[in-house]
């Protein structure tokens, strides 16, 4: 049975659940293999995946529901000319990519380039999507932002 990937709040606010980090080799046709944990939660809920740049200088992996929900938000808060140049804009800067058999998606060379990605990727599960980074400048821009632990243990404990 094909889920929707909207495990969601009243909202519509989609949880898809990517976490981790994970350390990967790009072929050279710009392919990288999902890790499984990923790749078994997008094959069970999208049929495909929305990839743009990232403000970071990293490449955003979307899922196409989720996608679909920003746009829709984003649209109601332009109006005329505005709106007209967000669409366009939004819908320029995108590719759209989908699992192949082997766990795959491809990257293409612009936001490969773009990123800054060589050999190897660096992938985040950061909630309803997932990020690919250049595994130095996403080292280089996580320093400095440390997450106090103390306050999930308290959670956890509390």
């Amino acid at each position: 049975m094909r889920n929707n990937g909207d495990f969601g709040d009243s909202t519509g606010a989609s949880a898809l659940s990517f976490f981790g980090r994970f350390r990967l080799k790009l072929d050279a046709k710009g392919r990288l293999t999902l890790p499984a944990i990923h790749r078994r939660v997008l094959e069970e809920t999208e049929e495909w995946m929305v990839l743009r740049p990232g403000s970071e200088g990293f490449v955003q992996v979307i899922p196409a529901a989720h996608w679909q929900r920003v746009l829709a938000r984003r649209r109601t808060q332009a109006r005329g000319r505005d709106q007209q140049w967000i669409r366009r804009l939004e819908a320029s800067e995108v590719a759209v990519a989908a699992i192949d058999l082997k766990g795959r998606i491809t990257l293409p060379r612009e936001l490969i380039e773009g990123s800054g990605i060589d050999r190897e990727a660096l992938v985040l599960g950061v909630g309803a999507h997932l990020e690919i980074w250049n595994p130095e400048r996403y080292f280089e821009a996580a320093r400095g932002h440390e997450v106090d632990g103390g306050e999930i243990d308290d959670l956890l404990y509390g």
